[in-house]
């Protein structure tokens, strides 16, 4: 089962740290309008974003998302 990202939990962090969504999306590597759809919860991160983001935010990949805890797969395997 996928993970679901916590778009609210990533809105908190990253205004906690004072980055703009511009700035978070720059670093993250996605455009602003898709990081406001995920914070928003109107789209689910994909496992790029959400290790992105969590390395960008300083926290663990549980402390955004939702269901269970485990580490998202990339692609071919890759961490």
């Amino acid at each position: 089962m996928p993970l679901k990202t916590n778009g609210a939990k990533i809105r908190e962090l990253r205004e906690r740290q004072a980055l703009t969504l511009t700035e978070f999306a720059a670093q993250v590597g996605y455009a602003m309008n898709s990081v406001y759809m995920i914070e928003v919860g109107r789209s689910n991160g994909g496992p790029k974003f959400i290790r992105a983001a969590a390395r960008v935010l300083g926290c663990e990949i549980e402390d955004i998302t939702d269901g269970p805890r485990e580490e998202p797969r990339g692609e071919a395997g890759l961490p």
